[in-house]
């Protein structure tokens, strides 16, 4: 799940100074208790390995969590967070980056560093 800043946060970032657009993107993975459970409001089983893209009948064992931060701004916005199924995940983390960096390019900000632990 990708959520990026609203349309009129992103409009005021467009019309900004290069440098002021310029950020970095934070990749970091935290461990969960694989668990499945049914939520009956929504009517769903939740806990599955998914990346927006698709979802797998596994259990999520860790979560991917992303955020940008502004280079020359104290700003932080959280963008995004999948749940995946654990160290075969390589090629979907791989996706998720990528797809990650595309997509806030595509908002006029200047993705210039990747952090990760």
């Amino acid at each position: 799940m990708l959520k990026l800043p609203s349309e009129r946060t992103l409009r005021e970032y467009q019309n900004s100074k290069i440098e002021n657009r310029v950020v970095a993107i934070l990749f970091d993975e935290i461990y969960l208790n694989a668990e499945i459970h049914y939520d009956v409001s929504a009517d769903e089983f939740k806990g599955y390995s998914d990346d927006a893209s698709s979802r797998d009948p596994i259990p999520a064992k860790t979560a991917l969590v992303s955020m940008i931060t502004w280079i020359n701004k104290p700003w932080k916005q959280a963008v995004g967070y999948w749940f995946l199924g654990g160290s075969n995940d390589t090629q979907r983390t791989t996706n998720i980056i990528l797809n990650s960096i595309d997509e806030i390019n595509k908002t006029g900000l200047i993705v210039k560093a990747i952090i990760t632990d």
